[in-house]
């Protein structure tokens, strides 16, 4: 425990986003310009480039857009626009107990969206005419239908013995890359621990915090899971950040790492697989906005290595990279800065990590677009 964690770079190329950003421009004009079927196919275009060209029928009025477990169907009909995403099937002695699940996110989460019964179905429904679509707010619906199926069919599914809708469109790991994931997967969780235990010993307790986050993320950053350990990542990731007293977070920090433990290889190899997706997971940073959002990182480990808290220091700068590359896609090179600086601070002593990983966010501090 004499040095920092060890670095493993992932072995999925970095995330990338879909998005067409220098259309924006034009999807703004079509709809300043009241061309409102025009603005509906710039916005597709938008979340995807030639998306409003993969119309089911020759008039552009039907689209069926696959994106994990689910299928965006959307439809341009008497000047409104439809979308309708099925989401699952629910048996019937479990409907009263999973809708008021689905009452949470209808009054608690969904923004645009709702979520909508129909027989032992339900449905992601939004409806609009066509001249209130304003395209933020189009590409904002689809979007949260699509994170929001996303992030609750899995818990749907073990819970109440829901069922998908449609076939999944995934890509399930080889055999050789499970195996990997899962070995890194215990390794990080034990190296928390271990971690967070040395800390103790040290009287070092609130670097607990660092060890889950860090651990947690960097599963995340490995071998970015789906299904149902995407969601429990999630979860644990959200209780570290929760408003609640920093020694109870650091202590659910350890009870979600032993949760996750429990976790069967072949449970496990559920979550293993790259779905089809055609709006983008996660936002796009660019560089203003990760100097902004590693600010304070920036701030407080260079007050860290000004006081020789080389642990706290290494600590800091891992929690903010892991952090960024978790919440957001970011550009390739500085993705690979990041990477870079890991990896040559991986095993080292910690102030040996320190240094280097302090040197890696002063590039990016002073990096010019």
């Amino acid at each position: 425990m004499n040095t920092a964690p060890a670095f493993d770079k992932s072995f999925l190329p970095p995330m990338r986003s879909l998005l067409n950003s220098d259309y924006w421009g034009t999807v703004i004009k079509t709809y300043e310009s009241k061309q409102y079927l025009d603005t509906v196919y710039a916005t597709l275009d938008y979340i995807q480039e030639g998306l409003s060209e993969k119309a089911l029928d020759p008039e552009k009025t039907k689209y069926s857009l696959p994106h994990g477990s689910i299928i965006v169907n959307l439809e341009i009909k008497d000047s409104h626009i439809y979308i309708d995403a099925p989401f699952l099937r629910i048996p019937a002695k479990y409907i009263i107990p999973l809708m008021r699940q689905v009452a949470e996110l209808n009054f608690g989460t969904l923004v645009l969206a709702q979520i909508k019964l129909e027989g032992n179905e339900i449905h992601f429904r939004y409806d609009s005419p066509i001249e209130l679509c304003e395209p933020f707010k189009l590409y904002r619906v689809i979007e949260e239908i699509c994170i929001q199926a996303d992030a609750n069919d899995d818990v749907f599914i073990e819970k109440f013995g829901a069922e998908r809708y449609a076939v999944m469109q995934v890509e399930p790991f080889s055999q050789e890359r499970v195996n990997l994931a899962y070995e890194k997967f215990r390794a990080y969780l034990q190296d928390a621990i271990q971690y967070h235990e040395y800390f103790i010993t040290r009287r070092f307790d609130s670097f607990g915090w660092d060890a889950y986050y860090i651990a947690f993320t960097k599963i995340d950053y490995f071998m970015r899971p789906q299904g149902f350990l995407k969601s429990e990542i999630e979860k644990a990731v959200k209780e570290l950040n929760a408003n609640a007293p920093f020694n109870e977070k650091i202590l659910r920090g350890r009870k979600n790492a032993d949760k996750l433990l429990e976790i069967s290889k072949a449970k496990f190899t559920e979550s293993m697989y790259q779905s089809k997706q055609f709006i983008s997971e996660k936002p796009s940073y660019h560089l203003s906005n990760i100097q902004n959002y590693l600010a304070k990182t920036f701030e407080d480990s260079k007050e860290e290595i000004e006081k020789k808290d080389y642990i706290g220091a290494a600590l800091t700068i891992l929690s903010g990279f892991y952090g960024l590359m978790y919440y957001y896609v970011i550009p390739q090179d500085i993705h690979e800065s990041i990477n870079e600086g890991l990896q040559n601070a991986s095993n080292l002593e910690w102030e040996a990590a320190a240094v280097i990983l302090r040197e890696t966010c002063e590039k990016i501090e002073k990096k010019s677009s």
